[in-house]
């Protein structure tokens, strides 16, 4: 609840299961009394009435719709348009596992010499995904921009298996794209520990640098195991808002 707890929800329905069609809800036209919705414009320019997540009653709401995937905005109602933290997406496609692995670990080489501190997960479907906490000061156009100049150094240091060019065509097969378009308003991304509408149940698992360098995989967390593990070692992200940071633009 931490990482959803105030934020807009984009829902990802799979009413009748993850081998049946889903789609995505924004526009919220009705709903129980405790569920809270506010009114934004969307990147259409269309006014739309987004549920809010605010209680484990809302998130129970929500997986009664068939919401298998938590899909929060980056920002809460109190800084709307000042997302509290930047992330970058290491989306392999046809790339190796291990080059997902090293690629991780140029990121991490690249915010500590910037004096970042960054949190990994897996994304619980096919890539890694990696945040900063950040104090909400800056729009989300001048966070997205960072996210842009930090993606095209990763790519820049290793352009043999990171790139940023967004088509697949045009990648190498052992290219990990650095995604950095998810930070745009309006634009989500599977929360931390939520379950991803895959064969498995796999989680999007918080992570350590460590975990990284030895060879974690996807695979390694799934619903049934990830409470206990959670309960054995804790949470690695629990801190995560307490290590809110500055950007220096």
């Amino acid at each position: 609840m931490p990482f959803l707890k105030d934020r807009p929800a984009i829902l990802q329905r799979y009413p009748r299961g993850i081998k049946a069609p889903m789609f995505f809800q924004q526009d919220t036209e009705s709903a129980p009394a405790f569920i809270k919705t506010v009114t934004l414009v969307n990147q259409e320019g269309r006014e739309v009435n987004y549920s809010v997540y605010t209680t484990v009653g809302s998130l129970l709401h929500f997986v009664n719709l068939g919401t298998i995937e938590q899909h929060p905005w980056h920002s809460t109602l109190k800084h709307l348009d000042q997302p509290d933290y930047v992330m970058l997406d290491l989306d392999p496609k046809q790339a190796p596992w291990k080059n997902v692995l090293d690629v991780a670990l140029v990121c991490q080489e690249i915010f500590d010499e910037v004096g970042l501190k960054a949190f990994p997960k897996t994304s619980g479907s096919s890539g890694i995904h990696i945040y900063v906490p950040l104090k909400p000061k800056h729009t989300f156009g001048k966070v997205a921009a960072i996210a842009e100049a930090l993606a095209a150094e990763v790519a820049r240091r290793a352009p043999k298996i990171a790139t940023v060019q967004r088509s697949l065509a045009k990648r190498e097969k052992q290219q990990v794209y650095v995604d950095a378009m998810q930070n745009a308003r309006g634009k989500t991304i599977a929360a931390l520990l939520s379950a991803r509408a895959r064969p498995g149940a796999t989680v999007s698992m918080p992570l350590t640098w460590k975990q990284i360098k030895k060879g974690v995989k996807i695979s390694d967390f799934t619903i049934e195991n990830v409470p206990a593990l959670i309960k054995k070692s804790g949470n690695t992200w629990k801190d995560f808002f307490q290590c809110a940071q500055q950007l220096k633009l």
